[in-house]
């Protein structure tokens, strides 16, 4: 046993090389009488307080195969005083010392006994190296976040959408775009893997994609190895960019929330993290056309309004979507489907001023044509998956018969998973064919020479023509339930893509459009009001007024409205509108 050992250690986060450690200790060991053949070294890369240091772990297996172990100072052992004390303790009672270079002693005496004064030295050092240690993390810690405080980087890997320039997090212009596009494609109901399958087909790269193009990558987890220019977008990529605050402007690091650059409007970011938590994403694909899906909110909470269709139940809603989570509604009543719609689609036919601004025939088709376009994209999509999904359950199939003893339980659970994988898809791609139809249909008897009120009203059966129709002219709509007659619907109004400042308010008496029996006649009925003495504020989608207020307005304004019709006068305040039963629409026409 005439060898000796020298263990070499620097942090992973020093940005160090222990050649400099090696060096000095070999010249100390020659010194000692030792030659260059009688050397093994042990070194790594390895933060002082992780316990798992293979290099570290086989030298003190090996221990008993040298005479001495050298260091260059006590903390390239370790930097937990406790660990460290065991590790010294296990080698002196094997009678094994260790020269630590910076003090120029040993933990033993040249008898073989323990060195008492060295071991009271050790201890006060290796305080010191942890105290030393602790310090430095807190200064690094503090200096990244007052670094990240003044919108400077913090590693490596950007978020997509932003870029390292001069140190400086700031937004990439390009990739920014796809983000919104994402955003945009997420909250129109779009899944995260049809959103993945949409960008691949666009051939826009991924970051990786980008930056690793002539470059192998190693999944650490998997241990898979791709080329960078192979790595495309996934749903789980997707999903996680959904999630991250930083689009919105807050950058979380180290626990707190830094304001930085966004990219997407913080309204935005919540609409797509309410449709995310509750779930709704998952049946983004309907039977029906839900002419205000993409319109309506809840005044009361301000979340989304969901149309909810149950042609068994007769039940036809726009609802809340807080409803989701039992417990967690937030009391805002919903309201009948085809009574809104009617109620909108009427007073839209009767605003002449307003239906002047109508697109031009042809640009109206040409949405068409692009809605047509996307819903074909996703119908492809959603194929390949289906063809996929069918492929592995055959691969399953053979696999399972061809080896004896693949396990009959394993392969019936795996078998039924992938059916109602396949089953999903298969309803899912049966919408998707329904809708081409109607675009496609739609597209057919399109008559670009006929008046725009004259369109108004031949789509009335067409709900994918009037769905676009009504996506020239409204921007937003916040629903309020003011009692158990009346709710508060107020419209923002928008003209080329410009949003008027004046909302429109339609008061509709809910209670008569729910009469049945004898001499209770069905009624839709309303009020269309431009502006009220508690005129509705809104923000964040949650209207601001007294609701008290408004309803006592309300009731007045309907009080009025009832006496005047009643003396039958010409000259009215707010009158109130009744929809002839030609233009009351229905979710389900049949």
């Amino acid at each position: 046993m005439n060898k000796v050992a020298i263990y070499a250690r620097v942090s992973t986060v020093d940005n160090q090389i222990y050649d400099r450690q090696i060096s000095d200790l070999t010249k100390v060991i020659n010194n000692h009488g030792y030659n260059i053949n009688q050397i093994e070294i042990f070194a790594e890369k390895l933060s002082g307080y992780d316990k798992e240091r293979p290099q570290l772990n086989k030298l003190i297996s090996e221990a008993s195969n040298y005479k001495c172990i050298y260091i260059s100072e006590i903390s390239r052992l370790g930097r937990d005083p406790s660990h460290t004390r065991k590790i010294i303790d296990d080698l002196t009672d094997k009678n094994i010392p260790i020269y630590i270079q910076s003090i120029g002693q040993s933990t033993l005496n040249p008898d073989g006994s323990r060195n008492t004064i060295m071991s009271i030295i050790l201890q006060v050092l290796m305080e010191f190296a942890h105290s030393e240690a602790e310090t430095m993390k807190t200064r690094m810690k503090s200096g990244k976040l007052e670094a990240v405080k003044s919108g400077k980087v913090a590693g490596n890997n950007q978020a997509y959408g932003y870029a390292n320039v001069d140190k400086m997090q700031v937004i990439d212009e390009d990739e920014a775009m796809v983000v919104e596009k994402i955003f945009q494609m997420y909250l129109e109901g779009k899944g995260t893997r049809v959103i993945a399958g949409i960008l691949n087909d666009m051939k826009i790269p991924t970051r990786l994609a980008k930056t690793h193009k002539d470059k192998t990558v190693s999944f650490e987890k998997t241990g898979i190895e791709k080329s960078g220019a192979d790595i495309l977008w996934d749903g789980n990529t997707i999903l996680q960019m959904i999630k991250n605050p930083i689009y919105k402007g807050t950058r979380i690091f180290k626990g707190e929330k830094i304001p930085t650059p966004q990219i997407i409007s913080e309204e935005i970011w919540e609409q797509a993290n309410t449709l995310r938590t509750t779930k709704t994403h998952r049946n983004y694909l309907t039977s029906y056309t839900y002419l205000l899906k993409d319109f309506c909110y809840c005044g009361k909470c301000g979340k989304k309004y969901l149309g909810t269709f149950n042609l068994k139940k007769s039940h036809e809603f726009y609802r809340c979507v807080s409803f989701l989570k039992k417990g967690q509604q937030c009391g805002n009543a919903g309201i009948n489907i085809n009574l809104i719609e009617s109620v909108i689609y009427h007073q839209l036919i009767q605003s002449e001023n307003l239906l002047k601004y109508l697109d031009n025939p042809n640009d109206i088709l040409n949405q068409i044509k692009a809605e047509l376009s996307d819903i074909e994209l996703q119908f492809k999509l959603q194929s390949n998956v289906l063809a996929s999904k069918e492929r592995e359950l055959e691969r399953l199939l053979d696999l399972y018969l061809s080896n004896p003893s693949y396990k009959k339980e394993l392969f019936e659970n795996k078998e039924k998973e992938l059916s109602n994988e396949i089953e999903a898809l298969n309803k899912k791609i049966s919408i998707l064919k329904k809708q081409i139809f109607d675009k496609q249909l739609t597209v057919a008897n399109y008559d670009k020479e006929t008046a725009t009120k004259e369109m108004l009203i031949n789509a009335k059966n067409n709900r994918t023509e009037l769905q676009t129709i009504f996506k020239q002219f409204i921007n937003k709509i916040y629903i309020n339930t003011l009692n158990k007659r009346f709710a508060l619907i107020t419209l923002e109004i928008k003209i080329n893509g410009v949003i008027i400042p004046n909302t429109l308010k339609l008061i509709i008496d809910v209670k008569k459009s729910h009469r049945r029996g004898h001499n209770k006649v069905k009624s839709y009925q309303y009020i269309a009001v431009s502006k009220m003495e508690n005129n509705p504020v809104f923000k964040n989608n949650v209207l601001m007024n007294d609701l008290k207020d408004i309803e006592e307005e309300v009731e007045k304004l309907f009080e009025l409205a009832e006496k005047v019709k009643d003396v039958n006068q010409n000259i009215l305040p707010d009158t109130i509108d009744i929809v002839p039963e030609e233009n009351w629409l229905s979710i389900n026409p049949k």
